[in-house]
């Protein structure tokens, strides 16, 4: 998940639930970023960076929050436990941060 939040110019407390509305595949390795509008995470056309590729193949979070705080010291990077830490969201499931 990318939240975007661009523009803004003050602090804010957001509450974020996620749910998994699949039929069998949960999900794994959530992260959530807080990031400028000029932030993207990948761009078609482009090859995914390390970090991208680390979650995606791997379910590792650090490489790519590492990346986000890199390229812009004030983005806020979440990495989502659930299922009891196994960082799984089970179908059906929702999970909340905030």
């Amino acid at each position: 998940m990318w939240l975007g939040l661009g523009g803004m110019a003050q602090a804010a407390t957001l509450t974020i639930s996620i749910t998994n509305t699949t039929v069998g595949h949960p999900f794994k390795a959530l992260l959530i970023a807080a990031h400028g509008v000029n932030d993207h995470l990948f761009s078609s056309g482009y090859a995914a960076t390390a970090g991208l590729r680390a979650l995606a193949e791997c379910g590792e979070q650090a490489s790519l929050a590492a990346e986000l705080r890199a390229a812009n010291p004030l983005v806020d990077v979440v990495g989502v436990e659930s299922d009891a830490g196994l960082n799984k969201l089970m179908p059906g499931a929702t999970i909340g941060i905030g």
